[in-house]
């Protein structure tokens, strides 16, 4: 039940807002952890519902779940308005107060902006753009974890209130709505859900990488960093106190990944071993054996560590690798699995360790005991899955520098980052090779007629809704167009079902080829006239490599990292993101233009042998790995 509900109400004679906190306290055993841990004389909790009480435009009210008696009888010794829901879900709670109270709207923050861990203004910037919008949901976004901010106008609270209580109640309030959001669509704003976003840089000035992602707060040596770094900023400046706090984190957690156990190591770093957890052969494989090819020449014993045997190992063993199966998920947090991982590395006792991707606690906990130099690459936009690899790492190679920025936002030292190329075997895939199948006859495939190619993943990102809505768009004018799309349904193929559909949507069914995984890829690229990759926020496109080095024209989206690999109008052409109608642009030009495919041809080659050639990459990669040699002296 709410204690003192004699709440201000808002001048316009709606129903009031309220601002809540949601504190869920410990254990009674547990005396000093979470919210139950002192700061400042007083429990953390207190601290920080305190000081919002006193910042905040709208009255506070203190939430707890059910059973938390302490925490009431805390509340009125304190005069803080207190409300314990009869649940244990903190958005059941809000829902509870929402109707006792009959508020117009509720401001749910976590409670340790009550340190000031973002300007005080802050709250006030969320409740301004919600009433200028009529939001149904208002809610900053990208702050630091586990902060949140988000006003829930009471139509929203209404709405979940009609919903099964399974589909919401273990979300947080910002993750239902942008659920619920994407089901609706995207209707007018009064008819289906509003929502609307302040993003956390915008609001601070700050960028992502000037703040921490994350801040511990859970044990008490936790508190006791937030408290130096809240000393030295008195006057609760936090755009000068975020970039100092995400310096303390990131120094606390490298010195917390630096420790080794077995010290001693020799120089020299010879003896390399790749580690590639997941099995399946995707892009970042193909780089691995290409990297391994560019490597063997200069005298490395190379190995290679794999979770399951298939296409993948058996590349990697043909490109000169002693490859090791290790049989199992060598990521799962099991005694069996680190004992057999750290089995392994003992009788390979390698100089360096090169992670291709997420190779989980095993490999890293084993790499810091034995002291083993650990160089993690990252190749996705999305590096923050990696962050306990990216903090162990002493160095890290990011296959772009669109990647490098991105991961550069994590919490890490940016100085650990490199800029290392994906490669390409320009000498295999060459315009004067020959394929070892004709696939335009196998595919009945006439000679005029003009082949578009794309091969990616059935992934959102990959946007083959843009190139099956440019391909409708170019066959108005170009009636000779086809188009084979290449990607393996079984591999984590989520858009698959839609872009079947939207092939018969657009009645392109006697247009389009959709093939499975190929391990013939380079006969398909041969038989292609055109490449075509229109992702957004790519890494690297290791067809796009290929295709460059075949003397392919290619056309990419101007996004991510693919703007670094092709130069718009000299070794490809460059569409907008996300438009299909730019895209069919550069398809049309292409069909009716093979001067212009043959001098974009041309210059693809020529990039591809002069900058992602196997030699350029291993002088480069070789140049890191001598640099980090030098460091650990």
């Amino acid at each position: 039940m709410m204690e003192d509900t004699t709440l201000a109400t808002r001048s316009d004679d709606r129903r009031q807002e309220v601002a809540v906190v949601w504190i869920e306290p410990p254990p009674s055993s547990v005396p000093k952890s979470g919210w139950a841990q002192p700061f400042r004389h007083r429990l953390l909790w207190e601290h920080c519902a305190d000081q919002l009480r006193h910042k905040l435009s709208l009255p506070l009210v203190v939430l707890g779940p059910a059973g938390s008696d302490v925490l009431r009888d805390r509340c009125v010794a304190l005069g803080l308005r207190y409300f314990q829901g009869t649940s244990l879900r903190q958005l059941q709670c809000v829902i509870e107060l929402a109707n006792e109270i009959d508020v117009s709207g509720v401001l749910v923050l976590h409670a340790l902006l009550g340190l000031g861990l973002a300007p005080w203004n802050l709250t006030e910037q969320v409740i301004q753009l919600h009433r200028q919008t009529g939001a149904d949901v208002t809610l900053v976004t990208g702050m630091p974890s586990p902060l949140s901010a988000v006003m829930l106008d009471r139509r929203f609270l209404d709405l979940l209130q009609e919903l099964p209580a399974g589909i919401w109640l273990e979300e947080e309030p910002a993750r239902i709505a942008e659920m619920i959001e994407r089901s609706m669509g995207e209707p007018p704003p009064r008819e289906g859900l509003h929502v609307t976003r302040l993003p956390f840089s915008t609001a601070t000035g700050l960028s992502a990488g000037d703040f921490p992602s994350y801040i511990p707060w859970t044990y008490q040596g936790d508190i006791e960093r937030l408290e130096t770094v809240l000393q030295q900023h008195p006057e609760g400046d936090a755009r000068a106190m975020l970039p100092e706090l995400r310096r303390v984190i990131i120094e606390d957690l490298e010195r917390a990944h630096r420790r080794r156990y077995r010290t001693g190591r020799k120089t020299g770093l010879k003896r390399v071993l790749f580690a590639s957890n997941p099995s399946a052969y995707t892009g970042a494989e193909a780089c691995l054996v290409n990297t391994i090819r560019a490597l063997r020449p200069g005298g490395f014993d190379l190995h290679c560590l794999v979770a399951q045997e298939g296409l993948f190992a058996s590349l990697a063993r043909d490109a000169g690798a002693t490859v090791h199966i290790l049989g199992r998920d060598g990521s799962a947090t099991r005694v069996d699995t680190l004992l057999m991982v750290d089995e392994l590395i003992e009788f390979i006792r390698p100089d360096l360790i090169h992670c291709n991707a997420a190779v989980g606690f095993p490999l890293l906990a084993i790499s810091r005991l034995r002291g083993i130099p650990l160089v993690q690459w990252v190749r996705t936009a999305a590096p923050i899955a990696l962050l306990d690899h990216l903090v162990c790492a002493d160095m890290i190679t990011a296959v772009s520098s669109f990647v490098a920025g991105e991961t550069i936002k994590q919490m890490i030292h940016p100085e650990k980052v490199r800029v290392l190329y994906d490669c390409v075997d320009t000498e295999r895939f060459s315009p004067e090779g020959r394929p070892s199948r004709d696939v335009r006859a196998e595919l009945n495939i006439g000679p005029d007629e003009f082949v578009i190619l794309c091969i990616a993943r059935f992934a959102r990102n990959k946007r083959h809704d843009v190139l099956l809505n440019a391909t409708a768009i170019t066959a108005e004018r170009h009636s000779n167009i086809r188009l084979i799309l290449i990607g393996d349904p079984l591999l984590k193929a989520e858009t698959y079902p839609d872009v079947l559909s939207l092939i018969n949507d657009l009645h392109l069914s006697r247009r389009t080829i959709v093939a499975d995984f190929q391990c013939d890829v380079l006969s398909y690229e041969f038989a292609a006239d055109a490449v075509v990759l229109c992702s957004e926020q790519e890494a690297l496109g290791t067809v796009v490599l290929e295709s460059m080095a075949l003397g392919k024209p290619v056309i990419v989206a101007s996004s991510g990292g693919l703007v670094e690999m092709i130069e718009n109008g000299i070794s490809g052409l460059h569409c907008v993101p996300g438009d299909p109608h730019s895209l069919s642009e550069q398809m049309c030009r292409l069909i009716e233009s093979p001067a212009e495919r043959k001098r974009l041809g041309e210059g693809a080659r020529k990039a591809a042998s002069e900058r992602f050639s196997l030699s350029a990459h291993a002088e480069r990669l070789l140049s890191f790995y001598s640099e980090l040699s030098n460091s650990l002296c």
